[in-house]
């Protein structure tokens, strides 16, 4: 594996975890949130693994976590890593040196690794 491999590697554990520990503080006040104010059950939340792309190649996926809740109306956590190549128009657009830049820099890879937070 290369360096650049491990650290993207390193970097979505880091996120995976961190979409872990958000999704249990949420729950923890979904827990604490007590009548009479507040009826009915704690939330949990409901996941569900996605793939980009057509399944031909891996282009990365991630997790959706929602959560309907008495504290919460809805709270959302996503985590995603997704990658691949730019397409040569965005590339030229974003290259700093123009369309006529480095082709090496043009054509990196790119890896997004977010986690999204949404509250209602």
């Amino acid at each position: 594996m290369t360096e650049i491999e491990t650290q993207k590697q390193r970097a979505s554990e880091w996120f995976k975890s961190l979409q872990d520990d958000i999704i249990a503080r949420f729950e923890a006040l979904e827990d604490e949130a007590d009548r009479p104010l507040y009826s009915g059950e704690p939330g949990r939340f409901e996941k569900t693994e996605w793939s980009r792309g057509d399944g031909n190649e891996d282009l990365g996926g991630g997790r959706m976590a929602i959560m309907r809740g008495k504290f919460f109306e809805k709270v959302g956590v996503h985590f995603s890593e997704v990658y691949g190549e730019f397409s040569e128009a965005f590339r030229a657009q974003t290259n700093p040196m123009g369309a006529s830049g480095p082709r090496a820099f043009r054509s990196l890879p790119t890896c997004t690794i977010p986690v999204c937070l949404r509250c209602t």
